[in-house]
């Protein structure tokens, strides 16, 4: 999360100001969202856990809906990040897949209150869409588990997806579970799937 509300200073620049109040209400909107649910959060109770005035708010996003997408859009764009960087560790698939789903896992076990807001809310904010690209996105990470094996027959997208699928099923019932759950403690399982 960033640091305390910037306030716009002389030697600050505005650029570097206005993004950190952006992070700032996109941190929030997860927070308040996972607390609350997406229906119950407000623009008011995000600016307040942001520590910005609610026109600070409307000068980053038109919506709550709006600074949730950009949140799961920074959140997914880190999850992927993270996994390929990890995928690219290991000589072999079968390495690089658990190397991947380790980083994941411990990228989801740190950023829980972001993974709880979109897995749990998103689709009620009307990223259902976006969620089922990114499950699509981490399927990529299983095509060449096939060729690895010698096989040339590849199975078809849908078997790709419903694993991909599966694994982010595990995931949104470690999100529904709260703090009672660890996302690393999956670890196995996800890589089994």
């Amino acid at each position: 999360a960033p640091g305390p509300a910037a306030r716009r200073c002389a030697r600050a620049p505005q650029e570097q100001t206005s993004e950190q109040q952006r992070l700032r209400i996109m941190f929030a909107t997860a927070e308040v969202v996972s607390r609350a649910g997406f229906q119950a959060a407000t623009v008011t109770a995000i600016t307040r856990e942001a520590g910005l005035d609610p026109r600070c708010f409307y000068r980053h996003f038109p919506d709550k809906s709006d600074a949730l997408r950009h949140a799961g859009d920074l959140l997914f764009g880190h999850l992927v990040a993270v996994a390929a960087g990890a995928f690219v560790i290991g000589e072999t698939w079968p390495e690089r897949a658990w190397e991947a789903a380790r980083a994941l896992a411990q990228c989801a076990q740190q950023n829980r209150t972001f993974v709880a807001a979109l897995l749990l809310e998103g689709p009620a904010a009307g990223m259902a869409a976006r969620l089922q690209e990114v499950t699509d996105a981490f399927a990529l990470f299983l095509q060449e588990g096939y060729r690895s094996r010698g096989s040339r027959a590849t199975p078809p997208d849908l078997a790709l997806e419903l694993i991909a699928t599966s694994v982010f099923e595990l995931g949104y019932s470690v999100a529904r579970a709260g703090e009672s759950r660890e996302v690393p403690g999956l670890l196995a399982h996800v890589v089994f799937i």
